[in-house]
């Protein structure tokens, strides 16, 4: 008795063992050298983050206000003072002037000796050079400010146009990864479909016309399911570079599951448009930008008073012991009229007027493009809206359809070309349903950016 109890437990301790051994050797064959590089979590939200932040997608537009921000230095710098400092040296000789003799001409080499004196004469200077009244720096610093507004909201503009860039891409992905996922479901399906008209073939139940159609229907969802990994493929290589990482980087994306569209009427929108959105106020500071450089060519013309100091040092010697003996100081106002400049001052303002009337016209069509734009995300956002109702309807019942004729065609009552036409109507539908989802999903976010919504990271 006890030597069977010994027994059973020595058994009982084999199996325990053999039980724990069993996921220790399935962990090894798993092992992290076998396993594909660990895939990068990234959500909607993020991306943008990423995308926004690497150099090369706003670098356009970062120039551009880097080189606004430059000129509006440069129209403060026209009303600060300027500072300069000068030398100079000159050496000089006198002259003697010799007589001619009546009776001759003489030598003329004796009519000038350059044999005098030789002076010498250093001079060093500070000027200070500061304007009073100067009509042309004021308009041209208040053009270069609005000219530096109009850039930092171009700049604006272009993350806006990148975050939409990288959502668009961003739900391609999560599209193509579902119609991958349905490509391979429907391939799984049409291999079994193959596989039992095959053996009711070989059953006497079918004729080969149901093999080869079901082949045919294998293929065909083979060549789908080909063309779904290679969309995948190009979707990822597409956010990857948009967002700054190598283009064979494996990521995972955080599906939207929902993402409502806002409630408003198209009136409301437009509204909502007109008052927020960055292009109209860009295409304001434009204007204004180019009527004050209408203005500052016109001051042109006008006098410009300026008050000027100076301290100087002069003498013959570079003795600098009796440097307060020969130094001085002067100060006073200067006045300068531009009376003709070869037509410079002329054609600076027919470009001024030039560029303010262009102005105009693209304040014009601003407006006019931004309601074309809100108008087509408006109704692109009812559509979508509608479709994926549609869509969804219509998968349901293709689904059943499908259903019932596997059905059929498994008792006989049904031929392969129902049930191919089913799994191809299913097939659509699944697709649409999907293209669907995602356009929604794409609509709210165009919709947002028309209406000048868009929330950035």
């Amino acid at each position: 008795m006890d030597l069977l109890w010994l027994k059973r437990w020595y058994l009982l301790c084999f199996l325990l063992l053999f039980a724990l051994a069993i996921p220790s050797a399935h962990a090894q064959e798993v092992s992290p050298s076998q396993v594909e590089e660990e895939a990068i979590y990234l959500s909607l939200g993020r991306c943008m983050e990423m995308a926004l932040k690497h150099p090369p997608n706003l670098a356009l537009a970062q120039y551009q206000k880097s080189s606004a921000s430059a000129d509006k230095l440069a129209g403060w710098g026209g009303l600060l003072p300027t500072v300069s400092l000068g030398g100079s040296f000159n050496r000089s000789w006198g002259t003697s002037y010799g007589t001619l003799g009546f009776g001759g001409f003489g030598d003329f080499g004796d009519l000038f000796d350059f044999g005098g004196e030789v002076q010498n004469m250093y001079r060093f200077d500070a000027t200070v050079t500061a304007p009073l009244i100067s009509p042309l720096s004021w308009f041209s610093l208040l053009a270069s400010r609005a000219s530096y507004k109009a850039a930092e909201l171009g700049y604006e503009i272009e993350r806006e146009k990148l975050a939409v860039e990288v959502s668009r891409a961003y739900f391609s992905i999560l599209q193509a990864e579902k119609m991958l996922s349905s490509a391979e479901y429907f391939h799984q399906a049409a291999s079994r479909h193959l596989d039992l008209a095959e053996k009711m073939y070989e059953l006497g139940g079918v004729s080969q016309i149901d093999v080869l159609t079901a082949q045919t229907a294998e293929a065909n969802a083979m060549l789908v399911l080909i063309s779904a990994r290679n969309a995948f493929e190009v979707t990822k290589m597409n956010l990857c570079y948009l967002v700054g990482l190598p283009v064979d980087s494996s990521i995972t994306l955080q599906d939207v599951v929902d993402f409502p569209l806002e409630t408003l009427e198209y009136e409301e929108c437009l509204q909502c448009a007109l008052m927020n959105r960055k292009e109209i106020l860009s295409v304001e500071k434009e204007l204004a930008a180019a009527d004050y450089s209408k203005w500052a060519s016109i001051s042109g013309k006008l006098p410009h008073l300026s008050g000027v100091g100076s301290y100087y040092w002069s003498d013959d010697t570079l003795d600098f012991g009796d440097w307060r003996d020969n130094d001085g100081y002067s100060i006073g106002v200067q006045i300068s009229l531009n009376l003709f400049d070869g037509l410079s001052t002329e054609s600076a303002i027919a470009r001024a007027r030039a560029a303010k009337k262009l102005a105009e016209i693209k304040q014009q069509q601003s407006d006019e493009s931004i309601s074309l734009e809100v108008r087509s995300a408006y109704l692109s956002a009812q559509e979508a809206s509608e479709r994926m109702v549609v869509a969804k309807r219509a998968m349901v019942q293709a689904s059943l359809e499908l259903e019932l004729a596997e059905r059929r065609y498994e008792l006989e009552a049904g031929s392969i070309i129902e049930l191919t036409d089913a799994q191809a109507t299913y097939s659509k539908a699944n697709g649409n349903y999907i293209s669907a989802v995602y356009d929604y999903q794409m609509a709210a976010i165009e919709l947002e950016r028309a209406v000048g919504t868009l929330s950035l990271p």
